[in-house]
């Protein structure tokens, strides 16, 4: 997402928050939720966020990979 890159990370979580409305049970939204607190420094949020992608059926290797992230982020 490239709001994402420029480190918007409030306008990129507003995006991603209004696709959620839309499509509650789209993984991907999820997963992009949970990218964007990681790279926000927010750790329980992208666990939360990343479990229900995983939840949802999204369990390729991008977002298994973000679980692991978000949870070694929770032991820093």
């Amino acid at each position: 997402m490239f709001i994402r890159r420029l480190a918007r990370y409030e306008d990129a979580l507003e995006t991603v928050e209004d696709g959620l409305l839309r499509f509650p049970n789209e993984p991907a939204f999820h997963y992009q939720r949970a990218l964007i607190f990681l790279n926000d420094g927010n750790a329980f949020e992208a666990l939360d966020s990343i479990n229900r992608a995983i939840e949802l059926g999204g369990e390729s290797a991008e977002y298994l990979y973000a679980l692991a992230q978000s949870q070694f982020s929770l032991d820093d």
